[in-house]
């Protein structure tokens, strides 16, 4: 079973989020799955152009060449995708 954990805690491991994380992952991995992390800080994504290309000429495919498409495709292939971020002032990260 492959595991993807986003961790959205510009903190990463050192964070509250990723003490929590590692409860599940522990348990995870003694079940034998493979875990794979993203630190989404750690990578080039740009914000949505609101082009429609990835509707219209190149149909789910974003004109942008940044991080986001291994993203996506690591998403694509996991078999459980954990999304993880820390709570400021009753909002989620970025």
């Amino acid at each position: 079973m492959d595991v993807l954990v986003i961790n959205g805690s510009p903190r990463k491991e050192r964070a509250h989020t990723g003490t929590i994380v590692s409860f599940f992952v522990e348990g995870m991995k003694e079940k034998g799955a493979h875990v794979d992390f993203i630190y989404p800080r750690d990578l080039k994504i740009g914000d949505c152009r609101g082009c429609f290309n990835c509707w219209g000429s190149t149909p789910g495919k974003c004109i942008q060449e940044d991080d986001m498409t291994d993203v996506l495709s690591k998403m694509a292939k996991a078999d459980i995708v954990v999304l993880a971020t820390p709570v400021y002032v009753d909002g989620m990260t970025g």
